[in-house]
């Protein structure tokens, strides 16, 4: 017996569902995000991207407000098992 092989592990927040498409588009031109036209929407806090509270937790307690804008749009696609290519500073100079 095969045992189908689950992909899609993200469930978009409330808040982010709520999001009108020009905050969408606002959030990503703040942050430098260019996407496709069917890329899902960002997550905006920690909070949004569905990790346990633990991790959540011990993330804000190491003193990150936010998720960088490479976790803000990378989460969401990744975490649905879609394909994503992703291009970022690394701040390492």
């Amino acid at each position: 017996m095969d045992i189908p092989i689950r992909f899609d592990f993200f469930t978009e927040s409330d808040s982010v569902t709520a999001m009108r498409s020009d905050e969408v588009a606002a959030f990503r031109k703040n942050r430098l995000i260019k996407t496709s036209d069917s890329c899902p929407r960002p997550v905006v806090k920690f909070a949004d991207a569905g990790f346990p509270v633990e991790i959540t937790d011990e993330i804000v307690a190491a003193g990150f407000a936010e998720p960088t804008p490479i976790q803000s749009q990378g989460w969401p696609v990744a975490l649905r098992g879609l394909d994503l290519v992703g291009i970022a500073s690394t701040g390492s100079g």
